[in-house]
């Protein structure tokens, strides 16, 4: 568990940073995925 990272989004963002596609995937099923791509476009 990533309980460290400070809020959801800072999560999405540290998984993107090591492979985007992980959350470009989980962005289909997980709105705070999609929302996180989102807000970095």
């Amino acid at each position: 568990a990533r309980e460290h990272t400070g809020s959801i989004q800072k999560g999405w963002e540290e998984v993107y940073n090591i492979n985007p596609s992980i959350v470009e995937k989980a962005a289909r099923h997980i709105t705070s995925a999609a929302e996180f791509l989102e807000n970095i476009n």
